[in-house]
């Protein structure tokens, strides 16, 4: 009976929207067919959250699809960002100006933290796949807010 209760609970946390487990009092235990992506949101991008809720305060986990030719202007987060590159190639830059000769190339299995409030930006020229953990909730604050993708 515990363990029909047990997979009853775990498909009640499957979402449809591409959110794959709700806010995580227990384990999680996901193989990669698991994971689903949602829609399509602002900029191209395509999420799965895979722990946790971005939208409010607690650890979260998500992945992101950049599609080709994607950029993200420089901006910072209120909370530590842990960012893995599961696919692709990433190109990450520190600073207040977008410049890609600073950038550095990270391919699959690189990683890197942005501290609180640290100014950064993204470019991927292939369709990559990141994944990203933080303390919600997800806020982007743009430097300059026409790099907002939201405001464009």
């Amino acid at each position: 009976m515990r363990q029909v209760l047990n997979a009853v609970t775990v498909v009640i946390l499957i979402v449809l929207d591409g959110t794959a487990v709700a806010q995580q009092h227990t384990h999680v235990i996901l193989a990669p067919n698991e994971i689903t992506f949602g829609p399509l949101r602002p900029g191209g991008t395509r999420w799965a959250v895979i722990e946790g809720n971005p939208e409010q305060a607690g650890p979260f986990t998500m992945r992101v699809m950049l599609p080709a030719n994607w950029t993200i202007a420089p901006h910072f987060h209120a909370a530590t960002e842990y960012l893995t590159v599961l696919s692709g190639t990433l190109y990450a830059g520190v600073g207040e100006r977008f410049s890609v000769s600073e950038m550095k190339a990270l391919p699959a299995g690189g990683f890197m933290v942005m501290p609180p409030k640290t100014p950064h930006y993204l470019l991927v020229k292939e369709e990559t796949t990141i994944q990203v953990q933080m303390i919600g909730p997800l806020v982007l604050t743009y430097i300059d807010q026409t790099g907002d993708p939201i405001k464009q």
